[in-house]
């Protein structure tokens, strides 16, 4: 069943998850990495190795790599 935003359970799980990670592990560092234009990469990896970084890319669909543009 879905929600108000018609997200299925495994999407609301996404959500959720991904909420909390940004709460615990972002929010407090917001201030600091905003004043020090800096990109956080020891942050970036794990995102990446939660797999999370293009979750909205279909893996089947052809790529700017598989095809020319």
């Amino acid at each position: 069943m879905a929600d108000g935003y018609h997200l299925t359970p495994r999407h609301t799980r996404l959500r959720d998850t991904v909420r909390a990670f940004a709460e615990a592990e972002v929010r407090p560092h917001i201030a600091e990495l905003e004043e020090s234009r800096a990109v956080a990469h020891d942050l970036s990896r794990h995102i990446a190795r939660q797999g999370w970084l293009g979750v909205t890319i279909d893996p089947t669909q052809p790529s700017s790599t598989t095809r020319p543009c």
